[in-house]
């Protein structure tokens, strides 16, 4: 047995983190940045995809979950690709994309029995993410809320060193959702999507 702790277990610093899982970490004066860009990238060259044309929003405006799951079924390789997809953008969402979330949400509803309609929505979530890949969450201490400056006259009151959460509902899914988002820093520290 040790009696030593030093000798058993020694701790070294190595400077500051900069990547971690996936995660690229940027240091600034008063700011720490977290992206998944180099995650993206690899998933747009796994899916044979990083010419493909970009997309402004996650999933088309025509898209609506209880429609597509009565669409037709995918083959075996198609819905081994579907999960596949899907499973990455779960890790995404999870790490650093909560403007992805309500959108993987959707689409891991159809995990068990995908159709042509829901890979459809995947493979347009995935131009998305080629479209949007430098986007980062970026905790900035500062006591100006950036986020919420175009709301200033609706008497929003955020201050984004105290942890402060939002919550909305979606009624109109076949079952109801609900979304919830806590800030800290004027960015997105938990955030979650629940049936």
């Amino acid at each position: 047995l040790y009696t030593d702790l030093d000798k058993f277990c020694s701790c070294k610093d190595q400077g500051k983190i900069q990547s971690t899982l996936g995660i690229t970490i940027t240091h600034g004066k008063n700011e720490v940045s977290l992206s998944q860009e180099v995650q993206i990238d690899r998933l747009l060259h796994r899916h044979d995809m990083t010419d493909c044309n970009g997309r402004e929003i996650p999933l088309p405006s025509t898209f609506k979950l209880h429609e597509a799951l009565e669409g037709e079924p995918l083959d075996a390789e198609q819905k081994q690709l579907f999960q596949s997809l899907v499973g990455s953008y779960l890790y995404l969402t999870r790490n650093t994309r909560p403007d992805i979330a309500h959108p993987v949400w959707m689409l891991a509803c159809a995990m068990a029995n995908p159709t042509v309609p829901c890979l459809e929505a995947a493979l347009h979530l995935l131009r998305y993410l080629k479209q949007t890949k430098s986007m980062k969450l970026t905790y900035k201490k500062s006591s100006f809320a950036y986020l919420l400056k175009e709301f200033a006259n609706d008497n929003i009151q955020y201050n984004p060193l105290v942890p402060t959460g939002f919550s909305d509902a979606n009624w109109v899914a076949p079952k109801a959702v609900s979304c919830n988002l806590v800030m800290w820093q004027n960015a997105a520290l938990l955030w979650t999507v629940r049936q």
